[in-house]
């Protein structure tokens, strides 16, 4: 703390859970930045009584200079003052080792009173004032309880100056964003303005990997701590979107030797409404990245096979997999596209699977359709996870359903994922190609043909109140490989 401080006073509220996602996904870089052993995955929302405009030069920036933190104290309490380029200038959350309501004893509405180096506050000009005043007047919750208004205000308050941030850098990149999402629903203009803003799209940085000296740790848990980190840490090397390189875990959240390992999405929120028993279930896993998925749900799954095209991702699952000795877990390299489909049968042992997991696949590949159909084929039930434009989205619900005669929306968007919540999970059963290709075998049976296999290891009874449709029927005779 600087020689001089300033008392800045406001009152603890509730806030939306988005500051425990940042902080989470950016814990490494917070501890090495504040040099903390560790920070609480959560922070304090303080509404303050005035607005209160921070220096920027003075911050200490993370999440490629996004979010910024400040030095402070309440009492004896060290905390760091939390903010992002966008955040209103009456809002401030804390961040500190602890959790602060309970090391500070305080609940939403609860008075506190933060202690600043005099040096990191800026006055705030009268007509920033007024913008701020016309905005959040009589109404500065509002950014914790009503989230529509926020985000509907939040372009002018960039341009105008009544936020965190420098301005107009900031606010014109959003207004941009709005009207590409805008544009993307045109069915004509939208394909035509992706492609432009993929081309336009700087190249990301080349990620450095850095390889830690997993001998110099103490213990044997920090060695494989080490290179389990390694392993994960090269997976970034490959520039895919779903690489998550800002997270250090990567993707997926990972539990390992009990310790907590943040990455853009945690498997078992994924999951946490999912009305299906995974018990003893067989489980395929196409895109599998990392395997997390996989790997959180082993102790319940008889045999779990996950594929992805990049060897990195595959390395890092089969690495992963072996430190959680799960001997029912297997991954391979294979490519979606450029493979036979038939093949992933002869990966997974015994060649038959109960469930199929495709999550946020479709968008990256161009035979998505083809793979619906696969999976429709061998496995009795789906879990899908939508991705891409609205479009597209519409596009891969339809062709569940012309697949499956069972098709209902578990999550309809993914607020697990800090980065993208436009996604929908669906739960599909009742496949009409196995139903399709059950009846046709009773069929040839009482005919006096030979009996074939409906692809699903086994004839059964078609499932009551199925419709097999003729044009189903035709599509497992004239597609179907025998």
């Amino acid at each position: 703390m600087g020689k001089t401080c300033v008392a800045i006073s406001g009152t603890v509220a509730s806030g939306r859970g988005n500051g425990r996602a940042h902080i989470l996904a950016n814990a490494a870089e917070i501890a090495r930045l504040t040099c903390e052993r560790t920070v609480f995955p959560g922070s304090l929302n303080v509404v303050l009584d005035r607005p209160l405009f921070l220096s920027n030069e003075a911050a200490l920036r993370f999440a490629d200079g996004k979010r910024l933190l400040w030095p402070g104290r309440i009492g004896a309490v060290p905390v760091w003052i939390y903010r992002w380029q966008e955040a209103p200038l009456h809002i401030v959350e804390l961040v500190a080792p602890a959790k602060l309501r309970e090391r500070l004893g305080v609940g939403d509405g609860d008075p506190v009173s933060i202690e600043i180096d005099a040096t990191y506050v800026r006055n705030v000009a009268a007509t920033t004032f007024l913008v701020w005043s016309l905005l959040w007047a009589g109404r500065a919750d509002w950014p914790y309880t009503h989230g529509r208004y926020y985000r509907a205000t939040k372009s002018a308050a960039l341009l105008l100056g009544a936020t965190q941030s420098e301005g107009g850098r900031y606010a014109v990149r959003d207004i941009a964003g709005r009207l590409y999402r805008r544009a993307k629903r045109i069915p004509v203009l939208g394909p035509a303005v992706a492609r432009i803003r993929e081309a336009l799209r700087p190249a990301p940085p080349r990620y450095v990997f850095s390889r830690a000296d997993a001998d110099a740790c103490d213990t044997a848990e920090e060695r494989e701590l080490a290179r389990i980190g390694n392993v994960l840490d090269y997976t970034k090397t490959g520039g895919s979107a779903y690489s998550a390189r800002q997270y250090p875990a990567g993707y997926h959240t990972l539990e390992i030797f009990g310790r907590r390992l943040a990455g853009q999405r945690d498997p078992r929120l994924r999951f946490r409404n999912l009305p299906l028993d995974l018990t003893g279930k067989r489980v395929l896993d196409l895109g599998t990245n990392q395997g997390g998925m996989l790997l959180c749900i082993r102790d319940e799954i008889r045999l779990g096979v996950g594929l992805d095209c990049d060897h990195r991702m595959v390395n890092a699952a089969n690495r992963l997999a072996a430190s959680a000795g799960a001997t029912n877990l297997r991954f391979f390299v294979f490519d979606l596209e450029k493979e036979p489909l038939d093949l992933i049968l002869d990966l997974v042992p015994g060649g038959r699977v109960d469930v199929v997991f495709l999550l946020s696949v479709c968008m990256w590949i161009g035979n998505w359709r083809a793979v619906i159909r696969f999976c429709a084929e061998h496995a009795d039930a789906m879990v899908f996870e939508s991705n891409g434009s609205d479009a597209q989205q519409r596009e891969q619900e339809t062709a569940l359903r012309k697949h499956f005669g069972a098709v209902r929306t578990i999550e309809a968007c993914s607020e697990d994922d800090p980065e993208q919540k436009r996604r929908k999970l669906l739960l599909c059963e009742a496949p009409v190609e196995r139903s399709c290709g059950q009846y046709v075998a009773q069929s040839r049976r009482l005919d006096g043909a030979p009996a074939e296999s409906g692809g699903g290891g086994g004839t059964m009874a078609p499932r009551p109140g199925f419709r097999c449709t003729p044009s189903g029927l035709q599509g497992v005779l004239g597609t179907r490989r025998r």
